[in-house]
Formats: C-alpha cells, structure tokens, sequence
C-alpha cells in the first residue's frame, strides 16, 4: 500500500497545507533575506557615491589651488594669486570636503568587503595629506635666502601625489556602487573620465602659470608632458561633444557639459595657442593670473557637472532604496502568513510518514541550491581568472619552492617566457612580503625597462604561497630622471645651476672639515661679456656661454 493509501483523507489535506506552506515560507524568508542584503548594499553604495563626489569635488579645488601656489612659488614678487582670505577659503572648501568624504569612507570599512584595501588606501592618503600640509607651510612662508624657499615643481609634484592618493580613495570605493542592480556605471564613467579631464587640465594649468611668471621657455621635456595633458582634455572634450548629441540626455546633464565645452571653447583654446607659440622664447602675451583666472572657470564648470551627476546617481539610489523597502514588507508579510499556514498544518500532520516525505522534499530542494550555488561558484572563478589574465600588472603565484604556479600573459611577456620556461627554470625573483622593489623587465618592440615588483602571501591549491605583481613602471622612471636633470642644470649651457652647485658646495665642506683638508673654488668668468651682449647681441651671447661650457 503507497502512502496516499495509508493517510486519512483529512491527514493529506494537512499534509498538503504543510508542504506548501513550508514552500511558501522558504520562498519568502529567501525574499526577504535577498531583499534585506539588496537593501544594505544600495545604502553603502549612496555612501560611496556621496564619499566618492566630495573626494572628486575636492580634487577639483586642490587642482585649483595648485596652479595658484606654482605661480606664486615661481614669481614671488608678482601677484598671481588672489587674496590671502580667497586662498584660504579655497583650501578651506577642499580640506572639508576631502574630510567628509574620508569619515563616509571610514565607516563603510565596517561592512566592507575591500577592507584591507580600503584601509591601505586611506593610510596612503594620510601620508600624502601631511607632505602637503608641510608644503604649504612652506610655500606661506617668507624665508630670507630663495635656496630655502619650496621650489614650483616641487610643490606641483606634492600636490599633484596629493591628488592622486585622494583619487585613489574614490577608485576604491567605486566596488560598491558597481555591485548595486541599479546600474550607475555609465553616469559615475562619466564623471570619472570628467576627472581625468579636470586632473589633466589642472596640471597644463600649473605649469603653463609657473612658466608664465617666470617668463621662461618651457624645455622640451616639459613640453610633451604638456602635449600629453593637453591631448587628454580635448579628447575628453571631443567625448563631451559627441554626448551633446544624444537627444535623451538629462537637461541639467547637458546644460552642466555644455557649460564645459563653453569654458573650454574658442577663447579659451585661442588664449592657449597663444601661450604655447610663446613658450618657445619665453615671451607670453598675458600675465600668469589672466590665465589662472580664465583656468578657474574652466576647471569651475567641471565642478558643477560633479555635483548634477551626483544627484542624479542619489535620486536613482533613493528609487531603488524606496523599492527594496516596499518589498521587504511584503516578504515580511509573506512570512508571517505563511508561519500561521505552517502551525495549522503542523497541528493536522501527525503521520510520520508525512514528516519522511517533507524530509525527501526538503532535501532535494538543498541538492538542487547546492548544485547551483556550485554553478554560480564556477562561473565568479572563471570570470575572475579572465580578469587576471587581462589585467595589464603582471601576476604571478609561486611557492615556498620558488615553483611558478601561474601568471598571466603581461607577466610573462616581461619576462620574456613562456609559462613552461619558467616552470622549468624559475626566475630568481625577491620575495620580500610588503616590500617594493624594483626588477628589470623586457617590453617588446624596445628596450629593457624596468617594473615595481610587490610580493603578498596567499594561498594556492591549501598550500602557502606568494603572489607576485609586476608593475611596469619605466616611462614613469624615464620622466622622473629628466625632471631631476632640468632642475639641477642649466637650460642653456646643460652645465650644473646654482642648486647642484650649492649642493656639491656644501657635500664639499663637509668632507673638507671631517679630514681637515683645504678647500679652494675657482671662479672662471667671461671679460667683457656684457660688451658682446650689447654689441652682438643676446643670440651670439648665448652661443658664446655654450661654447664655452663646451
């Protein structure tokens, strides 16, 4: 005899009432825990949003104050700045902002997933924030001799870190607006890539200034730096453009972009062709603050699309916060009808073979959420090792033994190997945990250069092991040294300036009088090289000091 030939009649109603009820209670406690985490994850990612637009907002004002200050720093004398309150004001707005943003970014370290990154982060950040608090100490001050006085590159440098560390708060926290089902990745690309075209334009900004009011030609390593700034903002500018046309874009949206493309128009691209002609001989056609107060604006307008893409990120997050609230009531609801179903049903099931059949049915249902939890599992690890074999660091995993277990292709095409050459024959790499060092790499179609290597422990297969990420970092070597050559020597003759001279001066008197030795300077100077210069001329002057450096 089956089971529905054993069961009373009223005993398989409530056995039926049972099941579907458990039924009903499972799908709605799974709702509702679904619904539940949906909902606390659209609230961190607006704590992202709003975190990652402060930072962004504060960027901006940074980048403002760095053109200021370079000019500052470069024409002492000179006013290119606005008032002492103006500036203050200005630094005041970044630094409150930047400081909202880290305290929404500080708490979203409790629930995060990215912890340890998120951490690293602002830790990186921190660091970055005193050298510019002590930089503009610097810049402030008045010190009698100019050797002691910040120098303009110097401070671009340590704003533009500044700025760079800030960013990289924001880049992080971008995981949580990207995990939401809302999907905002098209408005925060836009102010992403609208933040790249700000950082670019504000650093042509500050060294176009620093030259301006020096009066200086701008060297030629200098110039293609400028060439790569400036090539960024008209490609943006050109993107921005081409968006205008969409007939379904947001008024406030287009009325903010096409406010950018207005500041970034024929004025101000004729005012910039205008320096640039003039750089080559250091003879500028405007003063260093019309051009920072023309920059102002355009930078100005970039702040303002910020804030509308804000809002309009917050107001899609506040609908869909509105929907996960209406459905969690419901699952709510659900659930409690379906536990008042489940206690009429428990009160008529008494039949054990009822509880066996519910026992069967309930197990199966835990096979077939195992078998696609383990499907979902395979997928995120396949999607995630595509990612890593894309991702142009180069990644490798080795063990204790110095085994390769893996790497992706940049990897190995800087080592210039196959990844069964380097399982037979390893390469001799450091594995210092938490240490940075530099490695020589091979970069096809030229030479060597050279990577940033970074080692972390994990895990491989249960076992210890060491991951290992290579960051190519040459181009970035290559311009750092040209930066340190220009500053140290004379654009004119390529001889050592009076910084490298005052600093081999002083290396000199210190070895002078630790083994009490005699010091002499020779003094070597042209006769009548005013007479020349006013008679032949500046060119011929500036032949005769090359030749004689020569």
């Amino acid at each position: 005899m089956n089971l529905a030939d054993r069961l009373k009649p009223r005993t398989m109603i409530y056995a039926a009432v049972l099941v579907l009820t458990a039924l009903a209670l499972l799908l709605s406690s799974l709702m509702a825990v679904h619904t539940y985490r949906g909902y606390q994850t659209t609230k961190l990612a607006r704590m992202a949003v709003d975190s990652g637009l402060l930072v962004q907002t504060a960027n901006y004002y940074y980048a403002i104050e760095r053109g200021f200050t370079a000019a500052s720093l470069a024409a002492p004398g000179e006013d290119t700045t606005p008032s002492g309150d103006a500036l203050d004001e200005l630094r005041r707005l970044a630094d409150e902002s930047m400081e909202e943003a880290r305290g929404l970014a500080e708490a979203l370290l409790a629930e995060s997933s990215l912890y340890p990154l998120l951490r690293h982060t602002l830790q990186q950040y921190a660091q970055a924030r005193q050298t510019l608090l002590r930089a503009r100490e610097t810049a402030d001050s008045a010190p009698p001799v100019d050797e002691e006085r910040l120098s303009p590159n110097e401070w671009i440098e340590i704003a533009s870190r500044h700025i760079r560390h800030a960013a990289g708060v924001r880049n992080t926290i971008s995981a949580y607006i990207t995990s939401v089902p809302v999907d905002l990745r098209s408005h925060w690309a836009l102010d992403s890539w609208i933040a790249e075209m700000g950082e670019n334009a504000g650093r042509e900004r500050a060294v176009l200034a620093m030259y301006i009011a020096r009066s200086q030609p701008i060297e030629p390593v200098t110039r293609a730096l400028l060439t790569h700034y400036r090539r960024v903002v008209d490609t943006h500018l050109g993107q921005i453009t081409i968006l205008l046309e969409d007939q379904t874009l947001d008024p406030r949206l287009r009325e903010c972009l096409q406010g950018i493309v207005t500041n970034f128009g024929t004025q101000f691209q004729t005012v910039r062709d205008e320096i640039y002609r003039g750089a080559t001989v250091g003879r500028y056609t405007m003063s260093a603050a019309s051009w920072l107060n023309l920059s102002t604006a355009a930078i100005n307008s970039m702040v303002e699309t910020s804030r509308v893409v804000g809002e309009t990120i917050r107001e899609q997050l506040a609908t869909e916060i509105g929907h996960y609230r209406f459905r969690l009531a419901l699952a709510l609801l659900a659930v409690c009808a379906a536990l008042l179903l489940a206690t009429l049903g428990m009160l008529g099931a008494a039949s054990g073979a009822h509880r066996l059949e519910a026992a069967r049915e309930n197990a199966e249902r835990h096979l077939h959420e195992a078998a696609r939890e383990a499907a979902a599992r395979h997928q995120a690890e396949s999607a995630l090792r595509n990612l890593v074999e894309k991702n142009p660091v180069g990644t490798l995993v080795v063990n204790e033994a110095r085994q390769v277990l893996f790497a992706n292709a940049s990897a190995l095409e800087m080592l210039g190997s196959k990844l069964v050459e380097l399982q037979a024959n390893p390469p001799k790499l450091p594995l210092l945990v938490g240490v940075r060092t530099e490695y020589s790499i091979q970069r096809p179609g030229r030479s060597g250069g050279i990577a940033e290597l970074t080692v972390a422990d994990t895990e491989w297969e249960d076992q210890h092991a060491y991951l290992i990420m290579l960051r190519d970092v040459t181009d970035a070597k290559l311009a750092e040294l040209a930066l340190q050559h220009v500053r140290r020597h004379d654009p004119l003759t390529g001889l050592p300036n009076h910084t490298l001279f005052m600093d081999r001066l002083e290396q000199a008197l210190i070895r002078a009088r630790r083994f009490t030795q005699a010091l002499r300077i020779v003094v070597i100077d042209i006769d009548r090289f005013r007479f020349i210069n006013e008679t032949l001329g500046h060119a011929i002057g500036d032949r005769l000091l090359r030749a004689s450096a020569e």
